[in-house]
């Protein structure tokens, strides 16, 4: 997405070593792709601190009747950012909007005044936040014209060797209970390309000319191999499938591969090929996961890469966020399903439709909540702790 550069002061129009934009060049850069769909910028840019709880009003806006209306909230640094839009009698016009960059579109009938807040998951930030205005009918814009900035920023990078070397085998990602575990640094290896990932899987080589829809014999464990040889194996199988077009049985070797050892690189590869086969759902559960680990693996290319893949993607599934007290042998099911620790605290994706949470300690039910949402909405859910 376009990140606003910390380093960088009025007027400057270079890029810097981060790869951040300044502001002229990104208000000018969002401005030229929204005039693309119909969309002028209305007023100019507030400047504004978003809190770390609860939300404030970033704007009001009269808007007109007959016009559709986005928002974007353009934040200095990384941070994800929740938007809401509140109409006449204080009623939700919008649902909270949560991302890098969060949008808010709607179209109105007639005159009436609006409200936006905006609110930070981390401690106080700044963000920058700009309305655009285009006819009727007119449909959402601004996460596609981000999209394409970053596409268009993102040079091709040669993809390096994966390997599997760091954590032990068969140890968990961080739990993620309440809040989303991040690291920001960089892993490189000694020539200064991301180590641990392959990001990017080709997708426009020639198809394997012996491809079936049957896992090979390679598949059977064999005795003398270890857990972490016997998951390098099956990953450099599953990336090679991926990249002769046969993404459906490498999918097959990437989810052993995962399953054997739980490591970030297999995890946003198996995301990538899960998304190629159109599993929209196993994919964002994966880019969503990947964002919640750390270690080895872990870098800021391949953070941006599944969180762009992840925005794509919430137009095809919706999302629960829960939240429930920490206690022992606490145990949390979505749908009768057991839900591991990382899914806590996070937009957890789930199919469209009704959803039934259940919360238990010992074995005790304490709380069951029931919500319907839609594709690309999310709804949030939270247990209280027990009396």
């Amino acid at each position: 997405m376009l990140a606003l550069c910390t380093a960088c002061g009025a007027g400057q129009q270079q890029r810097v070593a981060e790869g951040g934009l300044s502001l002229e060049q990104a208000t000018a850069r969002l401005d030229r792709g929204m005039a693309e769909h119909g969309y002028s910028r209305m007023g100019g840019l507030a400047h504004m601190v978003a809190p770390g709880e609860g939300r404030v009003v970033a704007h009001v806006l009269a808007a007109s009747g007959g016009h559709c209306y986005e928002a974007i909230a353009l934040p200095v640094g990384e941070s994800e950012f929740s938007m809401e839009v509140r109409g006449p009698a204080d009623a939700v016009v919008v649902s909270a909007n949560t991302g890098e960059h969060p949008t808010a579109h709607f179209c109105t009938a007639s005159a009436a005044r609006f409200r936006f807040l905006v609110s930070s998951e981390d401690a106080s930030r700044e963000y920058y936040f700009l309305v655009y205005q285009a006819g009727a009918g007119s449909g959402p814009s601004a996460q596609a014209v981000m999209e394409q900035a970053e596409v268009d920023d993102d040079p091709e990078v040669e993809t390096p060797s994966p390997t599997l070397a760091s954590p032990a085998v068969g140890s968990s990602p961080p739990a993620a209970t309440g809040t989303q575990t991040r690291n920001d640094s960089a892993t490189q290896d000694a020539e200064g390309h991301d180590a641990g990932v392959d990001a990017d899987v080709p997708t426009d080589t020639q198809p394997a000319t012996d491809a079936t829809n049957t896992a090979p014999a390679a598949l059977e464990a064999d005795p003398r191999e270890t857990a972490t040889a016997r998951a390098h194996t099956l990953f450099e199988q599953g990336l090679r499938l991926v990249r002769e077009d046969n993404a459906s049985l490498g999918l097959v070797y990437l989810r052993q591969a995962f399953e054997l050892a739980h490591r970030p690189g297999v995890l946003i590869n198996l995301a990538a090929a899960a998304a190629q086969t159109g599993g929209s759902l196993e994919a964002a559960r994966a880019y969503t996961r990947y964002l919640t680990m750390d270690g080895d693996g872990v870098t800021r290319r391949a953070r941006r890469s599944a969180r762009r893949a992840l925005r794509a993607l919430r137009r095809e599934v919706a999302f629960v966020r829960f939240t429930a007290p920490d206690a022992p042998n606490a145990f949390i099911q979505l749908n009768d399903e057991p839900l591991e620790a990382w899914a806590a605290g996070v937009d957890y994706p789930v199919a469209p439709g009704a959803q039934k949470l259940s919360y238990a300690v010992d074995g005790r039910v304490l709380g069951i909540a029931l919500a319907t949402v839609r594709r690309g909405q999310r709804v949030v859910l939270t247990f209280a702790p027990p009396e």
